[in-house]
C-alpha cells in the first residue's frame, strides 16, 4: 500500500465543499432560485456590532458569496444572507477574544496528542495481563 494519493484523488475539504453545494442546492427551493433580493449590508443586520468586526464579516460575506455555487449567491433569500452575517459575527467576536489572549513565542500547546503505535500498544496489552 503506497502513501502516494492517485492524481484524481478528493481532498477531504473537497469533498467537503462539494457535499455543502450539493445540500444546498436540494435545500432552495425553486422559487427562492428565480428571485435575486438586494444585498443588504452586515451594520443593518447587526448594529451593535464594531466597525472592525462588521468590515471583517463583510469580507467573509463576499468570500462566502464567491465561494458559493455560479450564480447561487443572489439565490439566497435575505433571511438566509441575515444567518450568515449573523453566524459570522458570532465566529468574529469569538476569534477577536482569542485574537487579544497574548502568547509569547515559547508557549507550549497545553495538551499534545500522542497517538501510540501497533508495538506500544501491543507491550501496554501485555502488561495488563
Amino acid at each position: 500500500m503506497t502513501n502516494n494519493p492517485s492524481p484524481n484523488a478528493v481532498s477531504r475539504r473537497d469533498f467537503a465543499r462539494h457535499i455543502a453545494v450539493a445540500a444546498g442546492a436540494f435545500a432552495i427551493p425553486e422559487a427562492a432560485l428565480a428571485q435575486n433580493p438586494p444585498a443588504i449590508s452586515a451594520t443593518a443586520s447587526a448594529p451593535d456590532v464594531p466597525k472592525e468586526i462588521a468590515a471583517e464579516v463583510e469580507t467573509k460575506f463576499n468570500a462566502i458569496m464567491k465561494l458559493s455555487a455560479p450564480g447561487a449567491a443572489g439565490s439566497f433569500t435575505v433571511e438566509q444572507k441575515d444567518e450568515i452575517r449573523r453566524q459570522l459575527v458570532s465566529q468574529v467576536q469569538g476569534l477577536q477574544k482569542l485574537r487579544s489572549f497574548a502568547l509569547d513565542n515559547g508557549n507550549a500547546p497545553a495538551l499534545v496528542l500522542r497517538i501510540p503505535t501497533a508495538s506500544v500498544a501491543a507491550s501496554a496489552a501485555g502488561e495488563e495481563k
